[in-house]
């Protein structure tokens, strides 16, 4: 409320407001979204907390008008001049205020459509506590309160969001004009108080446009005073955030479309904004992850040429770059594993090989990108060379040295692999290896059995399916319950 109240009202102006411990009248000396401060009759500083405002009246330009107090002030003013503290007040039900002015319900409704409401005002604690740390906007953008301000125009509320997905972070916003369904994702919020708070019933607004898949909503933040907005457009500005701060501009320039402090900064913008983000940021895509999204949905349903299709498309957009290149590369090995046929495997395997040497920039080097690369990619291709690589980087990892289980499997790979390359010596060092820190280990006990006896692979080939006969043939029964994985491994 106060946001409200320091949108509409400037400094010296009388104004009453409702608290839980009374009604206090005075002219207004400070205010911010947190708390005001007014300066009574007697000149007595008087302030109040966003959170116990209960409602208020107020005209703007008017003289002040001298309160009814009871008979307990009007004994200590006439006995000391001063009248008491504001906290402080007795029987705050008993002090009758004259009113002083009051905003009409088409007024407030001008401003935000629940202003207007009867039940605004009601006495409830949980209500003013939401409101107060939701829908109002963030001091830090006001950078001189004490200064003589005059009133500013209010940027209203376009929709409301009628769902939102925390895990997967994007949602919907129903538009009060045409009642249609935006969707929207987190990385097109621009207010951090919004995105610090995104909840169903939120009264938001942004900048509507559409794409291949509907209507999007851009650049989507809370209803705030004009000055505010402007403060956050320079902040985005300033963290190179050039679509976000010129949707803000716009959103301003459709209010006040001579306000000059906006169109010098939409200049700027424009200026630094790269090309491809200007053409971006006019009605040609949506929200970030529009593609890649469409893509999923595509992969998930065995549609593999739109899948790929769309996956190129994201990864142009700039849309999860990372994952859309795992995608991608999961995409060929998936391919390559169900063809039969030797020519068309050996061209889907140069394919991938060569996504990747493209796009391996887009990778974050981290223990994870090096595992997926290792055992999604490498090992299903049969690049057991690059393989081994990339393990013997792994195994240098302080996460992979300090876990026996990690560790112990990684070599029990590098064995495989190594094996399959002819380098049996290699291979049985590096089970014994394995085998040194954990005697008992399963897998790598089979692979050194299958190592010293290669007979078995040749016997196990045509039922290479049946797990549970090669295990049988490559090792004692009380080994069996952990059998199951070399024959697909091999």
């Amino acid at each position: 409320m106060l946001s409200f109240i320091q949108a509409n009202y400037q400094i010296g102006d009388a104004i009453e407001i409702k608290t839980s411990v009374g009604t206090f009248s005075g002219k207004i000396e400070f205010i911010n979204p947190s708390i005001i401060v007014l300066r009574q009759e007697d000149g007595k500083i008087c302030g109040i907390g966003a959170a116990d405002v209960r409602s208020f009246t107020g005209e703007k330009d008017s003289p002040f008008v001298t309160p009814v107090l009871p008979a307990a002030a009007a004994s200590v003013v006439s006995s000391t001049g001063v009248l008491p503290d504001a906290t402080v007040a007795a029987e705050p039900e008993a002090v009758p205020y004259k009113v002083v002015g009051q905003l009409s319900a088409e007024q407030l409704r001008r401003i935000d459509p629940k202003l207007s409401k009867r039940n605004y005002f009601k006495s409830n604690a949980a209500k003013r506590e939401r409101d107060n740390t939701t829908e109002f906007v963030d001091e830090g953008y006001y950078s001189d309160y004490s200064a003589q301000r005059t009133s500013q125009p209010y940027v209203p509320a376009k929709g409301r969001i009628s769902y939102y997905n925390p895990d997967k972070r994007y949602g919907f916003i129903r538009d009060f004009r045409s009642e249609n369904d935006l969707y929207f994702h987190i990385q097109q919020v621009a207010d951090n108080r919004l995105y610090e708070n995104l909840r169903r019933g939120a009264k938001v607004v942004y900048t509507e446009t559409t794409n291949a898949q509907g209507l999007v909503a851009l650049c989507v933040h809370l209803p705030h005073p004009v000055s505010t907005l402007l403060g956050m457009a320079e902040d985005l500005y300033g963290e190179k955030y050039y679509s976000l701060a010129k949707g803000l501009v716009d959103h301003i320039l459709e209010v006040c479309p001579d306000h000059a402090e906006a169109k010098e900064l939409a200049e700027e913008i424009e200026a630094d904004m790269p090309a491809q983000q200007m053409e971006a940021s006019g009605q040609s895509i949506g929200a970030p992850s529009i593609l890649y999204t469409q893509a999923k949905r595509y992969y998930l349903a065995k549609d593999v040429e739109h899948a790929e299709e769309f996956y190129i498309k994201a990864l142009e957009a700039g849309e999860k770059p990372e994952s859309c290149v795992k995608d991608l590369l999961t995409l060929y090995v998936s391919k390559f594993k169900q063809t039969d046929d030797e020519t068309l495997r050996e061209e889907l395997r140069d394919k991938a090989l060569r996504f990747l040497e493209e796009r391996r920039s887009l990778l974050a080097d981290t223990l994870t990108t090096k595992q997926f690369l290792a055992l999604n990619f490498y090992l299903p291709l049969q690049r057991y060379d690059d393989f081994l690589a990339v393990v013997d980087d792994i195994l240098s990892d302080p996460v992979i040295t300090q876990s026996t289980s990690k560790y112990t499997f990684f070599l029990w790979q590098k064995g495989i692999a190594l094996n399959k390359l002819g380098r049996t010596e290699e291979a049985l060092a590096v089970a014994d290896k394995g085998l040194a820190l954990v005697p008992h280990h399963a897998q790598l006990r089979k692979l050194r059995y299958i190592i010293e006896h290669p007979e078995l692979l040749v016997t196990a080939a045509p039922a290479a399916t049946d797990s549970a006969a090669e295990s049988a043939a490559a090792e004692p029964a009380a080994d069996q319950s952990e059998g199951s994985t070399l024959s697909v491994t091999w």
